[in-house]
């Protein structure tokens, strides 16, 4: 993909969408237990909604893939390396083991033990400030005495509730007045036709 300002344009190459596809094509393989499928049926859409502008399109213009504006968008972002799924699997198992030297860290792990690109100086100033800060157990949160948290918020944490909440409870829950039924006007209630 390249962004064009001077033609205002986004100018999606066939090996953006070849990268959207392998999701898809991965996802139908789980389903199908392994199964190819036969075709990918795609339809030409004429236009995409804005993200930020409610109610906004952008129109898509679909040229052939071996026209010459696809061939200079091709040519333009050759020098973008693609991933390929080995380089993406040999990214992974970098991140993975990362992850594992990061939480093998301890006391007792020495610098011969442990390598994670970092300097002296650096290691030493990381080691500096987690001795200097305070544990989090000693925290206690603010508590009223009768272990209510008050209104409007939530025990586990999914958020504030609506304000007008307590209205409405405390309106559905008000004694309704009694009812004369001598003062009652009779009416009929037609059923819908269907």
């Amino acid at each position: 993909m390249r962004a064009n300002t001077e033609n205002q344009s986004i100018d999606v190459e066939v090996r953006d969408i070849n990268y959207i596809m392998g999701a898809y094509i991965m996802s139908y393989l789980y389903l199908s237990k392994n199964q190819d499928p036969e075709k990918i049926i795609v339809p030409m859409p004429t236009s995409v909604p804005h993200p930020r502008k409610a109610g906004a399109t952008i129109p898509i213009e679909w040229i052939a893939p071996d026209s010459q504006y696809a061939k200079e968008v091709e040519e333009d972002s050759k020098d973008i390396h693609e991933v390929t799924p080995e380089e993406e699997a040999t990214l992974d198992a970098e991140d993975k083991a990362a992850e594992e030297a990061k939480s093998a860290t301890g006391p007792g792990v020495t610098e011969e033990q442990h390598d994670d690109g970092l300097s002296d100086k650096d290691r030493k100033s990381i080691e500096q400030s987690s001795e200097t800060k305070e544990p989090a157990t000693d925290r206690v949160p603010k508590m009223p005495a009768s272990g209510d948290i008050g209104p409007g918020t939530h025990p586990d944490g999914m958020g504030s509730r609506d304000p007008r909440a307590d209205k409405r409870i405390a309106s559905d829950l008000k004694e309704e007045p009694p009812v004369d039924e001598e003062k009652e006007i009779p009416t009929e209630i037609e059923k819908p036709k269907e």
